[in-house]
């Protein structure tokens, strides 16, 4: 068997050794027996045979594959992992060189597709614009259209003055109204002020009742 030939064999056995530890540690169903394993794997067969080109260079990794696919019922198929070995199963355990290596690289070869995935969110989330953002540019949207809309307004010379001048002059009825309401202030001003003015009379009868009354007392506390 000349070399080339025995290193397309060891390929598509480490390929189909890759597939199976693959299916394996994303827990999926699928089956070689309709050959949709490719697609399923989410691996093209330039990426299988390169991971496993990248297998073959370890040649330890080489002589454990070699010794766990030594059963013909084992190689160039899809098969399970458990904690035991059973052939008829097509199982093997996952304590093998060869399944650690295979982990291993299908985890390398997932790293940079899962770093590219997160500059891709993380780009989309830094141009996406906010709420904030929006909003501000909602609000100069419209300040700019209010501002817009006072330039456009047709306004001449005379009419604006004539305008501000009839703004700030008082007509004859609220000049009126205007006198009305301080004549009515000050009356009422005035009426609280008589409301609580002594009378006179009032003052001097109250004297003489407080006269009499201290009278009395002391005529009394002479007596006793």
């Amino acid at each position: 068997m000349s070399d080339n030939s025995q290193h397309q064999q060891e390929l598509e056995l480490a390929r189909w050794f890759l597939l199976s530890v693959r299916r394996h540690v994303l827990k999926a169903q699928w089956e070689d027996a309709d050959r949709g394993y490719a697609d399923e794997s989410g691996l093209s067969l330039d990426q299988q045979l390169q991971l496993a080109e990248s297998f073959l260079q370890d040649r330890s990794a080489l002589q454990s594959l070699r010794l766990v696919l030594r059963a013909p019922e084992l190689q160039n198929r899809l098969i399970r992992f458990g904690e035991v070995r059973d052939i008829q199963q097509q199982q093997l355990t996952k304590d093998s060189k060869a399944y650690l290596h295979a982990e291993q690289l299908l985890l390398q070869a997932a790293q940079p597709a899962h770093r590219n995935k997160q500059a891709a969110l993380a780009s989309v989330s830094t141009n996406r614009p906010t709420i904030a953002s929006r909003r501000a540019a909602r609000r100069a949207a419209q300040v700019q259209s209010l501002l817009e809309g006072e330039a456009n307004t047709p306004e001449t010379g005379e009419g604006s003055k004539a305008g501000s001048n009839n703004s700030n002059e008082m007509s004859d009825a609220e000049f009126d109204y205007l006198q009305r309401a301080l004549a009515e202030n000050d009356s009422e001003v005035a009426g609280r002020r008589n409301r609580f003015r002594i009378n006179p009379d009032h003052l001097s009868l109250l004297y003489g009742v407080l006269a009499g009354l201290l009278l009395f007392v002391m005529v009394n506390w002479l007596i006793l």
